[in-house]
């Protein structure tokens, strides 16, 4: 079965909540998503809310794919090295691979 969709990191605890998710759009770009509510956020940035999306395009899946070593299904790959309390590394896993990412964020309400 092809993996259209992951969650990489859920977590609910007295900081808020925070959640990391991976999909594969119909153009074949992979999309990051992420969300964190809370105290934790708030203590952090001075608003309780953060959202970011990283959006990868389709020509550079085969150079990610090669920097995971995986030979396909990247939302796999990506699930089995970047779960957890590893999801916290993705980022710097993409910029040390040079993997281009649209990147958009939003804090506050």
């Amino acid at each position: 079965m092809n993996t259209t969709h992951v969650v990489l990191r859920r977590v609910k605890d007295d900081d808020g909540s925070r959640l990391l998710e991976a999909s594969l759009t119909v153009e074949g770009n992979v999309l990051i998503t992420g969300s964190d509510f809370g105290d934790g956020v708030e203590r952090l940035f001075g608003a309780r809310e953060y959202e970011w999306a990283w959006a990868i395009p389709a020509a550079a899946v085969p150079a990610l794919l090669h920097a995971l070593g995986a030979a396909d299904n990247v939302l796999s790959a990506l699930e089995a090295r970047f779960s957890g309390d590893n999801a916290a590394l993705l980022g710097s896993f993409l910029e040390a691979h040079e993997i281009p990412t649209d990147r958009w964020s939003s804090l506050g309400d």
